[in-house]
């Protein structure tokens, strides 16, 4: 929702007048912050890291001592990781985190209430960065203290200021997750189920928020996959492929949906596409497993095992090529798939 311009710029007078503040609620995200934080997140969605270093680095120099630029550095990294399903820069990722976290604490207390929910923002989100690295990578422990820490971030963020809505997504993911994932947990009463409140707080976000809808939409997807909602899962996905055509994002969400949804004829063509594009660069083949498996396994889904077999064989245009470390992750269905190669 937004006002028209005239009333938009009577409502900053006025609020300078009344607060007697060189600040005012748009002060802190500039343009040049705003538009470069969402190309950072357009080209996570697309694949394109490089790029988006470039835009996280010109934040640094541009903001030395503002977190914005660490945090979204981070981003692009942890984005990156999860790409390619590789621990690839674990201390500088942290590094960054940490420098997130300890320039926004120092901030805070001198700052206007709009200003520190800001700052409650990034340590909210440098937190729960630090939980997903940890949660794919490290201890699930840590993962599970970032993510409370997380969520007191976002609390505190909006006892700041409860207009920046913004923080509502990070409660979102938080309420959904913690709701979904609590099993015996929530069974003796221990967490409550938030799942939907969850829902209602990322809705909120694609609503209301400055940068946003689009993770909020994002995170949506997985929800309404984890839900068994394919329909709904498909049409939010359907909308971010159309705004982000290259990327592997939605691609990977529209695959699990379809084998999910016992669609796998869909399925294989969704598999397929994201292979082409990962062999475009040859060297993610983490993901070309997982990619070749998912159609074997379609295939034999569909009871076409001739099929099936001559599927497996592709494993062995790259066998040869796959490191030692991926090997030993991906034992299984790279022994699935020799084995189905081979059966006559």
């Amino acid at each position: 929702m937004r006002l028209n311009s005239f009333l938009y710029i009577y409502v900053v007078v006025l609020s300078f007048l009344i607060t007697n503040s060189a600040w005012c609620e748009s002060d802190y995200l500039t343009d040049v912050k705003k538009q470069r934080v969402l190309h950072i997140q357009e080209n996570i969605y697309l694949d394109d890291f490089q790029s988006a270093f470039v835009d996280a680095d010109s934040l640094i120099l541009l903001y030395p001592d503002d977190p914005i630029g660490y945090l979204f550095k981070a981003s692009v990294m942890l984005g990156e990781m999860v790409d390619s399903e590789e621990e690839l820069t674990p201390a500088f990722f942290k590094h960054l985190i940490d420098t997130t976290i300890i320039l926004s604490e120092q901030k805070i207390q001198s700052l206007d209430s709009n200003r520190q929910a800001w700052m409650y923002l990034w340590i909210g989100h440098a937190r729960a960065y630090r939980s997903l690295y940890e949660s794919r990578f490290g201890s699930f422990t840590q993962a599970l203290k970032n993510g409370f820490k997380a969520k007191s971030a976002y609390e505190n963020g909006l006892k700041s200021d409860s207009s920046l809505f913004d923080l509502y997504g990070g409660l979102g993911m938080y309420h959904y997750w913690k709701s979904a994932k609590a099993g015996f947990l929530r069974w003796i009463h221990v967490f409550k189920n938030d799942k939907q409140k969850g829902i209602d707080e990322l809705y909120l976000t694609i609503d209301s928020s400055l940068i946003s809808a689009d993770a909020a939409k994002c995170a949506l997807v997985w929800i309404y996959i984890d839900k068994n909602e394919y329909k709904t899962a498909i049409d939010l996905s359907d909308e971010l492929l159309e705004k982000y055509k290259n990327g592997r994002t939605f691609l990977w969400a529209q695959g699990k949906v379809y084998y999910k949804d016992e669609s796998y004829h869909k399925s294989i063509k969704i598999y397929q596409r994201i292979k082409n594009q990962l062999m475009q660069n040859g060297n993610n083949y983490y993901n070309i497993i997982e990619t070749d498996f998912r159609m074997y396994e379609s295939y034999k889904k569909l009871g076409l095992e001739q099929e099936a077999s001559e599927s497996a064989k592709q494993i062995y245009e790259y066998l040869n090529k796959i490191p030692e470390s991926t090997k030993k992750r991906q034992k299984g269905k790279i022994n699935s798939l020799v084995k189905a190669a081979n059966k006559q």
